[in-house]
């Protein structure tokens, strides 16, 4: 499913975002709501005793425009739309 409009997560199952098309990785990232995302962080920050993390190791609550659902279900609310939208401030930028 392609993501029309740039949001964040509010319940998710197994949701696992295809972002190539916005930032070039291949990588599916998970993605869950922001207060599982904030633990996770808070746990992943404790382990590594303050040293930073690789990038795909805490998962995000954000959703972008332009990009696709590769798996799961879940709920997100619509935060940016349109020209304002990661994937129309590309789109102007090319025009």
């Amino acid at each position: 499913m392609d993501i029309p409009v740039d949001g964040v997560v509010l319940s998710a199952s197994g949701v696992l975002a295809n972002e190539s098309a916005m930032t070039g990785e291949s990588d599916e990232l998970k993605k869950e709501p922001y207060e599982t995302c904030m633990a996770k962080r808070r746990e992943k920050l404790a382990e590594l005793g303050g040293k930073k993390g690789g990038s795909h190791d805490i998962t995000t609550p954000v959703l972008l425009s332009g990009t696709q659902v590769a798996t799961g279900e879940g709920w997100f609310i619509a935060v940016v739309v349109g020209k304002n939208s990661c994937d129309g401030k590309i789109k102007a930028k090319l025009e």
